[in-house]
């Protein structure tokens, strides 16, 4: 295992914080937000200075990259970098405790979207595009991650459709995953700007069309208002939102494929059938539990609305009052925990992963009947690998047991039962804001203690990364190769 490797990859990632801090930093100067340009400027002065310095210190390593240090890089990114994308919240003030303003930039690198600001329209505008961007760039880092950090190790070998040309292993980990942007990011770009524009031509001021179309593609879930999404009062623009909501939650390979004109895989690909049944009939129910209040028509058209926003895990809510009021708090997290599809920026369990679970659950009931019968699995037109639901399983009993402990520990800390296992699961499953719609009256983040946040912080992260990719660490094989 090359410490080289790992170190320049997180020097590396230190100095793209950098780098990206400077458009806020320009827009604050603009704005004559002088705080703000103050902590911006700090913020790239450490960020750059740490992270160059460790580019430049290891710039000649370039050894082959193992297993082990794909999972050590995913792992540290997501536990570092946090702390120095708070560096700008923490500078200016916007926060006074560490634990708050890491809290805000996990949420926004992992996409969970649960915040701690109040009064967003009198929050700098700075903030709330640094928000956005840390939004964009954690969806962006969680597909390159998962495309380049299972390529080199066995686990997540899931059946979905990935990038048609090989990444070869013999590839050092930077290389690799500098392969991996140069074929997603123009994807992500040109995805992202049309979403800001149609967003922008369907009523939305400019900046918030901007920063929410940046946290929708990315399935974040920062807005730039307080309440709810029908507060900005653009039915077009809620009908832009869901579509982009949608193409945020499925595989982004699948896009990069219809952009040079091979639409046919959409087609191919069992989870986009799954999205979109789930979708139809998930919205037809929870029409069903809305008791028919309110405009029929509008209701018809928020209740699909928010199972999209459910199951991308983005968040968003319309509606009339409060969003979700009448759907049962157990329906709304198990939409959530469910997910989007594998290689998206949606967080939860993945379709695919309760695809398979479902099927082998069928298979074994055939079993029952025919003993000596051989039941094969397939997934579109793959024949599934046996040794796969090994793995499944375990993710599925070990995401399990962190709801569990995430719940315990929190109850632990005072937190009733309904508060503490919705603000584990929404943030487990990368979906803050759906907290509020599952706890009306629960006690907001931010009256949160400071225990809780942290706990909180680490579960934000935990639903981020692969859980099998967490559990080699504590065995004593991994670390002795």
């Amino acid at each position: 295992m090359s410490h080289a490797n790992i170190l320049k990859l997180l020097g590396s990632v230190c100095v793209v914080l950098a780098v990206s801090m400077m458009f806020p930093l320009l827009f604050a100067l603009a704005e004559g937000e002088d705080r703000q340009v103050t902590a911006f400027t700090t913020a790239i002065a450490l960020s750059g200075f740490f992270g160059g310095g460790l580019v430049l210190a290891f710039r000649g390593s370039r050894r082959r990259s193992s297993g082990r240090e794909a999972i050590l890089v995913m792992l540290l990114v997501w536990v570092i970098a946090p702390f120095f994308a708070a560096l700008p919240l923490l500078v200016d003030g916007t926060f006074h405790h560490l634990n708050e303003a890491v809290f805000e930039a996990t949420s926004g690198l992992t996409t969970t979207g649960a915040t701690l600001l109040e009064n967003l329209r009198e929050q700098p505008r700075s903030i709330l595009i640094w928000r956005s961007i840390l939004q964009w760039m954690g969806g962006f880092a969680t597909i390159v991650m998962a495309v380049a950090i299972f390529s080199a190790t066995r686990f997540g070998d899931l059946p979905v459709h990935r990038l048609p040309i090989k990444i070869s292993d013999d590839l050092p980990l930077s290389d690799r995953l500098l392969f991996v942007v140069k074929s997603l990011i123009t994807t992500y770009l040109v995805i992202t700007l049309l979403c800001f524009i149609v967003l922008w031509a369907s009523g939305l001021p400019r900046f918030d069309a901007f920063c929410i179309a940046l946290s929708t593609l990315s399935t974040g879930g920062f807005m730039t208002i307080d309440g709810s999404f029908s507060d900005y009062g653009s039915a077009l623009s809620e009908i832009v939102l869901l579509i982009f909501m949608v193409m945020g939650a499925l595989n982004f390979v699948l896009h990069t494929e219809a952009l040079q004109g091979r639409f046919r895989f959409y087609k191919q690909e069992p989870e986009v059938i799954a999205f979109c049944v789930l979708i139809l009939s998930l919205g037809i129910l929870f029409f069903a539990l809305s008791n028919g209040e309110g405009n029929s028509s509008r209701t018809f058209f928020s209740s699909f609305f928010n199972v999209a926003s459910l199951m991308s895990t983005t968040g968003y809510g319309i509606g009339e009052g409060q969003p979700m009021a009448n759907i049962p708090p157990v329906l709304i997290l198990t939409v959530a925990l469910v997910g989007g599809s594998a290689l998206s920026t949606a967080g939860g369990l993945k379709l695919v992963r309760g695809i398979l679970l479902i099927r082998q659950g069928v298979a074994e009931l055939e079993r029952l009947a025919h003993p000596h019968s051989v039941v094969r699995i397939r997934y579109g037109a793959k024949t599934v690998n046996p040794e796969i639901f090994n793995g499944l399983w375990i993710y599925f009993v070990v995401l399990t047991l962190a709801l569990a402990g995430f719940s315990l520990a929190l109850a632990g800390l005072g937190y009733d039962f309904l508060t503490s296992i919705s603000a584990a699961a929404a943030t487990l499953s990368n979906a803050g804001p759906i907290f509020e719609y599952a706890t009306a009256d629960a006690l907001p983040f931010n009256e949160m203690s400071e225990a809780a946040r942290w706990i909180l912080s680490l579960s934000m992260i935990i639903g981020r990364v692969e859980i099998l990719l967490i559990l080699p660490i504590f065995d004593r094989l991994f670390w002795e190769g």
